[in-house]
Order: structure tokens, then sequence, then C-alpha cells
């Protein structure tokens, strides 16, 4: 039946030799033959990356400190590099692969030393590994993994694959690099075949080991540098990613920050003006009133304001304390309902009259003979508010009355004087 299945299908070489292999399995099953099992072997690869792991190689070491450290991690692991045990499991190692070297047909190898970022980090544990990259002449079978022992450690797992996941087989760069790399926690590396002189290193590597955050920004940029191409994409997209990496951690402490603050905050205490600044908001309308809050530093004014919606994400912050005109670009009408302008004066309110009304349209700025820079904000029904110091002392200086009749009668001005408003604990 299987001879003529072989005759009658269309199947290519390949396909037959398969079928062949199966074919003799099958007359040996039937025919009661016992079949050799396959014997066991701890590795069967042209090229293959291994990793040592041993519990002496956890060191206990209490006398190092790297709380106060800028790159802790990178501290630790130079301390490991000038340490006596470190220095002579490199000289083991340096054997060991001597060793090896000379037993089989190698014709390419790197090693590495490194410590474990994630362990460092969640224990402040200073555990080494170890990994060794092989690439044989021919497909190499090792049954014992003590064979590829280093420094008395046989590897704990093999993995014939690159460590890129698109890694082909005949590849062997980048097995390669991911252990000459200078990686986040590396110690100590050894080879025979440098990358960049022996072999070419595609950037697509340095931004996959980056994204999984083996490389940081810095090294990741000396690594771009020494490929000598595409530096016109990636190195302005690794200055990118660097500013949104630290906009983030801002992002993150101030959050931080934020819930401190939310746990001290205090009761506020009654203000007339501010029910009549509310209800108007309320009602759509072509032109509304701002709120100024005038009174001594340290008074609440600020906090007050940013807390008058409940929530003081809802209030966007703009600083102009000496601004012709306040930057709105990171405003969002759909998120905010009102925006502070803190320590704004008389002038630039008198400068930018149709913006202080919240019109019913859009509003230019940033305009200049060219407008290249301009843009629009639409700020209708915006709680337009005003924290100064020294809001009635501009307002009495101003040399025209037209000016001080104008911002009278388009303002809700709340005099707070001295007097905190929040009421003490």
């Amino acid at each position: 039946m299987y001879e003529r299945a072989e005759a009658e299908l269309q199947l290519t070489d390949a396909d037959k030799l398969h079928l062949r292999r199966f074919l003799m399995f099958a007359r040996k099953w039937e025919s009661g033959v016992p079949v050799r099992p396959s014997v066991d072997c701890f590795l069967r690869a042209k090229q293959v990356l291994l990793t040592y792991h041993d519990a002496a190689w956890v060191l206990d070491r209490p006398a190092w400190d790297f709380k106060d450290s800028a790159e802790p991690l990178a501290a630790a692991a130079q301390a490991c590099r000038d340490d006596p045990f470190v220095e002579k499991l490199t000289m083991e190692m340096e054997t060991d692969i001597t060793r090896i070297t000379d037993l089989m047909e190698v014709d390419s190898w790197s090693v590495s030393l490194e410590l474990c970022p994630e362990t460092f980090a969640l224990t402040g544990a200073l555990r080494l590994h170890a990994h060794l990259a092989l690439v044989f002449t021919y497909k190499t079978q090792i049954a014992n993994a003590a064979t590829l022992r280093l420094a008395g450690v046989s590897p704990t797992h093999a993995k014939a694959a690159g460590p890129l996941a698109q890694v082909r087989s005949r590849n062997f760069a980048p097995l390669h690099y991911y252990l000459q790399m200078p990686k986040r926690g590396g110690v100590w590396s050894l080879n025979n075949l440098a990358a960049f002189k022996k072999f070419a290193v595609n950037p697509r590597w340095i931004t996959t080991w980056l994204q999984s955050e083996h490389l940081s920004l810095s090294k990741a940029r000396e690594e771009y540098v020494k490929c000598k191409m595409n530096l016109l994409s990636t190195l302005p997209n690794l200055e990118v990613v660097e500013r949104e990496l630290l906009r983030e951690a801002i992002s993150a402490k101030k959050r931080i920050i934020e819930q401190a603050l939310r746990a001290e905050l205090c009761k506020f205490r009654d203000v007339p003006e501010k029910e009549v600044f509310l209800a108007q908001l309320l009602v759509i309308r072509s032109r509304y009133k701002f709120l100024v809050l005038v009174g001594a530093s340290c008074t609440g004014k600020t906090v007050w304001a940013k807390w008058i919606f409940g929530d003081p994400e809802l209030v966007f912050e703009v600083n102009c304390a000496s601004c012709p005109e306040p930057d709105l670009r990171e405003f969002r009408p759909l998120k905010h309902k009102g925006i502070l302008f803190d320590e704004a004066s008389c002038q630039m309110v008198l400068q930018q009259k149709l913006l202080f009304q919240a019109p019913p349209s859009h509003v230019r700025l940033g305009c200049s003979t060219t407008n290249c820079h301009s843009y629009d904000v639409f700020l209708h029904g915006q709680g337009l508010m005003i924290a100064s110091n020294t809001w009635l002392a501009d307002l009495a200086a101003l040399k025209r009355v037209e000016d001080r009749q104008w911002l009278v009668q388009n303002s809700i001005v709340v005099d707070v004087g001295s007097l905190p408003l929040w009421v003490a604990a």
C-alpha cells in the first residue's frame, strides 16, 4: 500500500525521502522488531547559545552600597570587575574556552559574564550568570553538558537559535553581538570574532535590545554611531525616545507628589464670588467674565483655583509672570474646564482681550509678520482665572481710563488680602 502511494502521488524528492523513512519504521513495527529509541543528547546543532548559573556566583558583599549612585547597576558591575573572585572566575572561563575549542571544531565563539538586572532591581542581590555562544564548523552532537562546562559549572540549558527571533540558522552574527554589546549589567566579555570589525552589526539589533532594556540610551547611541549607517534616522529616533521617557518619568514623579499633597489638602473657606463665576459658565453666551484672585503671597490662591472644579487635572495652569501672551499649545478643550493664568498682568490681558472673553470662536495666538508659528485655540465656556499679587496696583497704574473700565467690567475680582483661602484643621 505504501509503495503504491509513493508511485501514484506526485512527490518531491524531499517528500519521498521522508516517506521512505516512515515506510522503514512502519515495516519494523508491523514485523514486531523493536525500534531502537533515539539516543538522548544535550544538544545537536551548528550553533548554540549556552547559559550558566551557580549558587556560588551570587556574591555576598555587605560593604557594597550603590543606593546613592547615579546608575546603581552600572556601579555594581564595575565593582564586580574589580572583585578578586570575579577576576579568578574569568581566568577559569578563559582556560575552559581554550579546552572546548581545542576539543571541538569551533569556528567562532563569544562569552560574557553578567549581573542579572531583574534580581538586582528587585532584591539588590548580585547574581552572576554567564552566556557562551559557539558556532561549530559542522553540525555537532554533544551527549554530556559537562563537556561544555565553564569554571566547573555545566550549562543549564541551550538554545540552538540565535537571540533574535528572526535570525536565520546560518546567520551567527546576532548570536555573537548579543554577548559582545555593552548591555546593562555586563561585567566581562571575550570573543574571537569582534563585532563591527569581523562582522557587520545591523542597527535593528540595537533597536531590539534597546526596546527590551538590555541597552541603555547612552550605550545605544554609541553603538548606532559605530554602525556608521542610518544615523539620520536612528539618532533622531533615539532623541525622541529619550525625551518621551523623560516626560513619562517626570509625569510619574508628579503623580506621586500630587497624591501626597492631596492627603494634606485643607478645606477651603467660602468665597461668594465663586458661585457667581461658576454660574455664568453653565449658560451658553457670547462672552464670559474671568475671575481674578488678588492678594498676598502664600494665601493659597493658586491651589484654590486649581481645585475650583473639584479636580486639579481639570485646570490648565500656565505661567504668565513675564510673557506678552500665554502659551496655550498644550491646552485641551475637551479635557480642561478652566485655565489658570498665574501672575498675569493687566497689560497682558489688555493685549489679549478676545482671548479673555472666552468667545464662541477660535482665537489665534503666536502671531507674527509671517504667522509661521501661530496656532488657534477654542476657549468658549472655559473658566478663565488669574492669580496675582499686584493686580489692583497694576489696575490703578493704568494710564487710560478706558482700559481700567474694560478690565473692571469683564472680570470678577476676589480680594483675598492676607487672609488664607483655606480653613486651618
